[in-house]
């Protein structure tokens, strides 16, 4: 068994060492699983000093310098840091049961997860810090400074916060039943969903809070300042009640209990409705064999929707290929069914979620044969002017269609070059090779005869000679 000075001895040489190691990284000491119990670090300078899973029950931190300081997983029972220098300390999972915090600059703190039970936080400075999902439950924090503070989700169970201040703290889903905050300031702080059940908010500022959603049974609120604090939809409001916060300047829902209920469950009846009708929880392989019979039965809106579904799964997962893939598919249907504006506008829309060249490239050569089969071939010249074969690799089917873009245009040679590259390719489709040879010959007939099948653009009136056709532009 160590003795007590044998072992004072042995940290003492542990803690030298850090402090060597420190200076030669330039950085806070490091400790790591060390029982530190009771040991006195009184107006130590512990500035970016870091401890982890280290036992330090009944510490005393009083006075010390705990700059941007972290303290992970570590057991601080009944530690002591009055008036310590602490901005920026992060104090992650550890457990602070009975801690004293009085007069201590927490500024930008972070007690993310903590067990504060009991805590003494008077006259403690929080400003900016992060203490979700932290249990401050029975704790002391009369004229504590919450200003800007993340609370959400924390507990703060019979807590005693008198005169605090919460400006613009957020304070979403917190537990605070049986607390007091009298004399406490809301002003703009945030408590949707806030369970206040029973807490004492006597001669309290709640200027301009929102409380929606929240639960206030039996909370006191005599001399209170209620303007522009909105409870609408919270429960536990007599109707007595929300006369008189009405009266007070505050925002109330005019409906009981039950029908707030009643209308939060029908919207939830319609989320749901909304989910499942909209083919969002089928899976891929599912939604590619029902958009395949609604093509086959000719229910062209059905399939659109099932092709915008799978085009909104496939962007999830991060394929964009695929969801041009489903997208493109269902601007055909538009097509089919004569609702062409919104072909057009389904196409345009996919340039704002894509930034890849190649892709962008690809929407550009589906809205220049839309605007070809309008006729619009100045547009489709235009937007397949830049694009460069070699992007696409063995993209047959986008370059068939560029090909077929180039046909339509009369650039002749740029078409053919294409084709022939097309059927250079290992492992053709043989049906794709025999539309390629077909549409080889007819290039080979035009350029020979001079009179191509295909009517490509007419030129301009003002160039004064009209119904001649604009020469083929070299890409």
């Amino acid at each position: 068994m160590i003795k007590p000075r044998q072992r004072q001895q042995r940290l003492g040489e542990i803690l030298d060492d850090a402090v060597k190691k420190a200076k030669i990284r330039r950085k806070g000491i490091r400790l790591s699983r060390l029982d530190l119990r009771r040991h006195d670090f009184c107006s130590a300078d512990l500035v970016k000093a870091e401890f982890y899973k280290c036992r330090l029950r009944a510490c005393r931190f009083a006075g010390s310098n705990l700059d941007r300081g972290a303290v992970w997983n570590s057991d601080l029972s009944e530690a002591d840091f009055s008036d310590a220098h602490c901005p920026g300390i992060d104090f992650s999972g550890s457990v602070l049961c009975g801690a004293c915090f009085r007069r201590t600059n927490l500024r930008s703190a972070v007690f993310s997860g903590t067990d504060s039970r009991s805590a003494d936080f008077k006259d403690a400075s929080f400003v900016g810090g992060d203490l979700r999902r932290s249990d401050l439950s029975r704790c002391r924090a009369e004229g504590a400074d919450f200003k800007n503070v993340v609370l959400d989700e924390a507990r703060l169970d019979g807590a005693d916060l008198r005169a605090a201040n919460f400006n613009g703290a957020s304070l979403r889903d917190l537990k605070a039943r049986d607390a007091v905050f009298v004399g406490s300031v809301f002003r703009a702080a945030d408590l949707t969903g806030a369970v206040l059940n029973g807490a004492d908010c006597s001669s309290s500022d709640l200027t301009g809070a929102n409380l929606k959603f929240s639960c206030v049974k039996n909370v006191r609120l005599e001399g209170a300042r209620l303007f522009g604090a909105d409870f609408r939809f919270s429960r536990g409001l007599t109707r007595a009640a929300k006369k008189s916060l009405k009266r007070e300047g505050a925002r109330v829902t005019v409906w009981s209990d039950k029908a707030v209920l009643a209308l939060l469950s029908l919207g939830l009846a319609l989320g749901i409705f909304r989910f499942f009708s909209s083919y969002q929880y089928l899976d891929i392989s599912t939604l590619r064999i029902k958009t395949i019979e609604a093509k086959e039965q000719r229910s062209y809106r059905r399939a659109i929707r099932m092709d915008l579904a799978l085009s909104r799964k496939v962007e999830m997962r991060e394929n964009l290929g695929a969801m041009l893939n489903w997208a493109f598919d269902a601007a055909g249907i538009y097509k089919t069914i004569g609702r062409r504006s919104q072909a057009l506008k389904l196409l345009t829309g996919l340039l704002k979620k894509v930034r890849d060249k190649v892709l962008v490239a690809r929407i550009y050569i589906e809205i220049a044969a839309f605007r070809m089969e309008e006729g619009d071939f100045d547009k489709a010249a235009a937007l397949v002017k830049d694009i460069r074969v070699s992007m696409f690799g063995d993209d047959d089917e986008t370059l068939w269609k560029l090909a077929q873009i180039y046909r339509g245009l009369k650039k002749y040679p740029e078409a053919a070059v294409l084709l022939k590259k097309m059927l250079e390719k290992p492992g053709l489709d043989p049906g794709r090779r025999s539309e390629i040879e077909q549409a080889l010959v007819q290039i080979s007939r035009d350029l020979d005869s001079g009179s191509p099948s295909r009517r490509g653009p007419q030129a301009s009136p003002r160039s004064g000679e009209e119904g001649k056709t604009k020469p083929a532009v070299p890409s």
